[in-house]
């Protein structure tokens, strides 16, 4: 057999004693060592594997209408809730392999860590789908970041019920908001409520919008970071 003097391709090792067409004894045993725990891992059935698209904007983004209203702060509270929920989602993964090394099964079955729910009406008579119901996300985006995570199935439910739930949360206080609106206006001409009453509802929405914007100014996240600031002292 005829050995080489040349650095083993995997470690960049000298030993005399490599077979020319081998790495070397180490990287031989690691690559052993992997691939048996890469058999171990993907035969867990209590983990679920899914896809993970590597940042927060290629999955759905929350409250995608949003209000047409300029809100301080709206857009930087939404795009950090995502990071959030990307972050999250991505460390309660005990496991992230590259597709190589995923079964191809395992990710043809694979779901995104958050996709947006295919939900329809009942469908009419001559149609073979029922209408898509809207859902109060983007649709998302592609990703070519081919990573696979393995994740416990109720830690995985618990994150996608808190995200659809947080989805649908934001969707409905909107339509409040565009109710309340509505009944403003309609006590307004039915006269239940004068131009005075309306200037008092003015300041309440001010005072609250200042608000909104102050607790921002005050919680937002520093670049980079996901840490809640600590409370400052009286």
């Amino acid at each position: 057999m005829r050995r080489t003097l040349k650095r083993c391709p995997g470690c960049g090792a000298k030993n005399t004693a490599r077979p020319a067409h081998k790495v070397c004894d180490n990287c031989t045993d690691a690559i052993r060592k992997w691939s048996e725990h890469l058999a171990t891992a993907n035969a867990i059935r209590e983990h679920s594997t899914v896809k993970l698209k590597g940042a927060y904007h290629w999955y759905p983004m929350f409250y995608f209408g949003g209000p047409h209203a300029r809100i301080d702060g709206f857009d930087a509270v939404r795009t950090e809730l995502a990071q959030l929920f990307e972050e999250a989602g991505t460390r309660a993964c005990v496991e992230i392999f590259d597709w190589k090394d995923t079964p191809f099964e395992q990710r043809e079955n694979s779901q995104d860590l958050y996709a947006r729910p295919d939900v329809r009406h009942p469908k009419k008579k001559g149609e073979a789908y029922g209408e898509r119901a809207e859902y109060p996300t983007s649709e998302g985006g592609p990703s070519y970041h081919d990573q696979y995570g393995k994740i416990d199935a109720r830690m995985l439910e618990l994150l996608r019920l808190l995200w659809d739930r947080t989805a649908r949360f934001a969707e409905m206080s909107y339509i409040g908001g565009l109710q309340d609106g509505r009944n403003l206006l309609l006590q307004l001409s039915s006269g239940q409520l004068s131009t005075g009453d309306l200037d008092k509802q003015d300041l309440r929405i001010a005072r609250k919008r200042q608000n909104a914007a102050f607790l921002q100014r005050k919680l937002a996240q520093p670049q980079g970071s996901t840490r809640m600031p600590l409370p400052e002292k009286p």
